[in-house]
């Protein structure tokens, strides 16, 4: 049966297959749409400068150069755009996907990982004794979204004794974020994160960039 992490390598993969396709779709649009304006914009830059030619060559060819030039300029600006809608188009999906998860059995044993290993990670060790510095608290705080903190704060509360629990912002769509009060120190696993990431990824191994 597969691990939670190869569904997720699986379902991070089906999205980028999907957008790269897309994307190749809507690039290879825009490229024939450029060459066709480009040619048009070309052929009547010269039907002007032959007309001038006579009497001023060197400025028909300058106005040329500089038409073409913003020609490409607006349609580097047009491929930009689709990029752009492109990414957020496919980080919408990515977020409403991930928003559903949230609501699985699988969701809770991503979860509970989460919280051990931002804990973990964080300097903690069990039990409810507070860090160097820290007097009177564990110093270390768990942040859930709401609704997780609804769902799960009485199990992680009982796996992780004399950290507190608190509620997170919505938009972090799920996962956890440790602190360490005592030492500043804070480890995020949440989904929006995970999110970022993937955006990152998607750029790198999609090429979907401008030179």
């Amino acid at each position: 049966m597969p691990t939670i992490e190869e569904k997720l390598a699986k379902f991070d993969q089906t999205i980028q297959e999907d957008a790269i396709r897309a994307r190749d779709a809507i690039l290879e649009r825009l490229r024939q749409e450029s060459k066709q304006k480009t040619e048009d914009i070309k052929a009547e830059i010269e039907r002007e400068a032959v007309q001038d030619y006579a009497k001023a060559t060197l400025i028909a060819e300058m106005a040329r150069d500089s038409a073409i030039s913003r020609a490409s300029v607006n349609l580097r600006k047009q491929l930009m755009g689709t990029r752009d809608g492109i990414m957020a188009s496919v980080l919408d999906d990515l977020t409403s996907r991930l928003d559903v998860f949230t609501g699985t059995e699988q969701y809770r044993e991503f979860l509970f990982k989460g919280v051990s290993d931002a804990l973990e990670l964080a300097g903690w060790r069990g039990g409810s004794s507070a860090p160097a510095g820290v007097r009177g608290a564990s110093g270390y705080a768990l942040y859930l979204t709401p609704r997780d903190g609804r769902r799960y704060k009485d199990e992680i509360q009982k796996s992780a004794p004399g950290v507190e629990i608190r509620d997170g912002d919505a938009d972090m769509i799920g996962g956890v974020l440790a602190e360490n009060t005592g030492e500043g120190k804070i480890v995020d696993n949440t989904l929006k994160t995970i999110v970022g990431y993937c955006a990152e990824e998607f750029f790198r191994i999609s090429n979907l960039t401008l030179d």
